[in-house]
Formats: C-alpha cells, sequence, structure tokens
C-alpha cells in the first residue's frame, strides 16, 4: 500500500510543469531582445501555471513571468497592452502581488501615462488584504517620487501619505522627502528664473528708464535739427519768394504746412523721420529751383 502511494506522488510530482526553466528561457529570450518570442513563452507558460493554483512555484512562476513580459510589452512600444495582461492574468488589478504593482507604476510613469498610475494606485491601496504585504511601502515611495513629486503636487502628498497603512514613522520619512524635493524644487525654479533674467538683459523698470531716456534725449535733437531746418526753410522763402507772386506764397506756406503735420504725425520715431525730412528738403529744394530760377533770372536780367 505505502508503495502504491509512493509512486502516485512520483507520477503527480513528474507531471507538474517545470515552471523555473520556462522562467529561464523567457529571462533569456529578454537579455537576447528577442522580445515577440519572450512574450509568447510567458504567456503561454502563466496559462499552464494557472492550472496549479495550489502550487508555490507556480505562483511564484505567474510573478516573474508577468514582470518579464510587462518588459517585453513595454520594449515592443506595446505598453497600453499591459494593464488588460495584467487584468486578465490576475482577475483585477487589485489581486496582483505588490512586484507587479511596481513595476506598471514605473511603466506608465516612465511614458508620463499618470492618470493610469493614479487609477492603479487607488485600486490597489483600497483593498485592505494588500496592506500588510512585503512592498507595499515601496508601492507608495514609486507613487511618491514617480507620480506625485514628478507633477508637483504638494498639496496632494500629505493626504495620499495619512490615507495608506503606514507607521507613524514611516509616514514622517515620507513627508521629509517630499519636502526635500519641495524645497530643491523651489531653489531651482528660483535660479531658473533668475538664470532667465539674466540673460534677457536688464530688469522691466531698468528697460523702461533706459527707453524713456533714449526717447527723450531722440525727442531733443530731432526738435534741434527741426528747428534748423525750418530757419534754413524760412530763409529760403525770403530770399527766393516773389513778393508780387501770392498765389506761390500760398503754395510755399501750405508746403511748410505739409512738413510740419509730416514731422509731427509720426513722432514716434524722430530721429528716423528727420532723415525722411531731410530727404523731402532736397527734393523741394530742386523742384524749387526748377519752377522759380527762370522767373528770377529773367528778372534780374
Amino acid at each position: 500500500m505505502e508503495v502504491e502511494v509512493a509512486n502516485v506522488r512520483d507520477v503527480t510530482t513528474l507531471s507538474v510543469p517545470n515552471f523555473s526553466s520556462d522562467v529561464d528561457k523567457a529571462q533569456d529570450l529578454l537579455l537576447f531582445r528577442h522580445f515577440l518570442e519572450c512574450l509568447n513563452v510567458c504567456q503561454k507558460s502563466i496559462r499552464v501555471a494557472k492550472t496549479y493554483p495550489e502550487l508555490e512555484s507556480a505562483t511564484q512562476a505567474i510573478e516573474d513571468l508577468c514582470v518579464l513580459a510587462i518588459q517585453a510589452y513595454a520594449e515592443l512600444n506595446r505598453w497600453q497592452e499591459v494593464l488588460p495582461f495584467i487584468n486578465q492574468v490576475y482577475e483585477g488589478i487589485e489581486n496582483c502581488p505588490p512586484i507587479i504593482i511596481q513595476v506598471c507604476l514605473l511603466l506608465y510613469a516612465k511614458v508620463r501615462d499618470f492618470t493610469t498610475c493614479h487609477a492603479i494606485t487607488t485600486v490597489w491601496l483600497k483593498r485592505s488584504q494588500n496592506h500588510g504585504k512585503v512592498g507595499y511601502d515601496r508601492v507608495v515611495e514609486i507613487v511618491l517620487a514617480k507620480v506625485l513629486i514628478p507633477q508637483n503636487k504638494w498639496t496632494d502628498i500629505s493626504g495620499f501619505i495619512d490615507s495608506c497603512n503606514l507607521t507613524s514613522e514611516q509616514k514622517r520619512q515620507y513627508v521629509g522627502i517630499a519636502k526635500e524635493h519641495h524645497t530643491e524644487h523651489q531653489a531651482k525654479k528660483l535660479a531658473d528664473e533668475k538664470g532667465t533674467m539674466e540673460d534677457s538683459g536688464p530688469t522691466t523698470e531698468g528697460r523702461v528708464a533706459y527707453n524713456n531716456g533714449q526717447v527723450r534725449g531722440s525727442q531733443n535733437d530731432a526738435n534741434n535739427m527741426f528747428k534748423h531746418y525750418l530757419e534754413r526753410f524760412r530763409r529760403f522763402i525770403v530770399r527766393n519768394i516773389p513778393v508780387a507772386n501770392l498765389r506761390t506764397a500760398r503754395y510755399v506756406a501750405l508746403m511748410g504746412l505739409s512738413v510740419y503735420m509730416i514731422f509731427y504725425a509720426t513722432h514716434s520715431d524722430m530721429v528716423g523721420n528727420m532723415t525722411s525730412i531731410a530727404i523731402f528738403w532736397q527734393g523741394m529744394t530742386n523742384l524749387w529751383k526748377r519752377m522759380f530760377s527762370p522767373y528770377h533770372v529773367s528778372r534780374n536780367a
């Protein structure tokens, strides 16, 4: 009778697959970058291992194979398929062991899918059966370091830590870590702002004061130049306009008024306008000579 029982145990032992060899094979495929083959081995081996729920070796193999499968999905840039895959294997994300949640959080934080990170965290931490598991505190640490702090969620950190099943010492430790990161973030922000201000030159007030002084100086120079041209224009009129020709004098007066209007209508750029007025003055002088030089020559002859 004892021999028969022993034979049954031997047959049972021989019929159980070697899950460790499947894990090793998947690891080798991942190492040599055969990601699709690795994923296929993981999926096939997990299906077989799930038929032995009473065996601890099968449970451990499923966990190891899921970690390898997640890495293969990531390498294939199919990270969107990770969460459905895990849900199918464990029949709900809340039933996953801590190591699976940790790898999922690291993956989705890497691709900056923080919405999924928050969803995973909320579902998994809410399950009371997960509170006492080894690796629970590591999940909390990853959420802080890879999800909340990178998003600058400083006001949410204290509430998150209080909601976790941690000892008072652990909570103080994580709050201290968050405060250190916040201080570093503020210091970096101030340094970046200071560097930006230095690169951009003087402050706004300094630029305004400088520009105001520059404008005032330009306006004074332009006014002096304008007075000079007006004086030249007056002498030109006195020297060249025939006294009897009132219509011509009226035209010249209108031309002078036009110069005045052009000058002050665009006073925002005084120095540039003086160049335009100088050109206008030269053209007007040439026009005057062509129009009235014959008259003065005949008058003086």
